[in-house]
């Protein structure tokens, strides 16, 4: 399993790219899971007033919603969960996976991510602070006009976000 983790400050482009990564990745018969981080210690992705937001707001610790092709777990959790739990819970319910994209970051032990830097517009190239051995790319979008600045400081691939397919190649290699 590959679990490769995209970091980037909010619109940078990391769901566009994922949503695109996926779809290749599926195409091409890999089993890939998405985790979504979220910064916000609570949060709701449930509508108010479904039956799911109604159990879990009457206090319930896990609201499981189960149907016959997907299953939905919203819980209660008093620890930031690391990607080595996520990893083991995701092949738990979906057996063998071959990748799993993260947006964000995530805590980690045992299984440390691969990281693709995602920057959204000049005001982001602060993020590049986050580059570490582990960084295979950093992916920029047409807003993006400090491209030389970028060469100088990233001393990684840099990839514009119009060029996905090579993204996906890189993926694709990694060991």
């Amino acid at each position: 399993m590959k679990v490769i983790s995209f970091i980037g400050r909010s619109s940078s482009g990391k769901t566009s790219l994922m949503e695109y990564l996926i779809r290749e990745l599926n195409s091409r018969g890999f089993k890939v899971v998405a985790v979504k981080h979220i910064h916000k210690p609570t949060f709701d992705v449930d509508r108010e007033g479904k039956d799911t937001w109604r159990l879990f707001n009457a206090g319930a610790e896990t609201v499981i919603g189960a149907s016959s092709e997907r299953l939905y777990l919203f819980s209660r959790t008093k620890v930031t969960v690391d990607i080595d739990t996520l990893c083991n819970t995701i092949e738990i319910l979906n057996g063998s996976v071959d990748f799993i994209l993260v947006e964000g970051r995530l805590p980690y032990k045992r299984i440390k991510p691969w990281n693709v830097i995602v920057i959204g517009s000049d005001e982001h190239i602060d993020i590049l602070q986050s580059l570490n051995d582990q960084t295979i790319a950093v992916v920029y979008s047409e807003n993006f006009t400090r491209l030389e600045e970028l060469k100088k400081i990233a001393k990684k691939p840099i990839i514009g976000m119009n060029q996905k397919a090579e993204l996906l190649q890189m993926i694709l290699h990694l060991k």
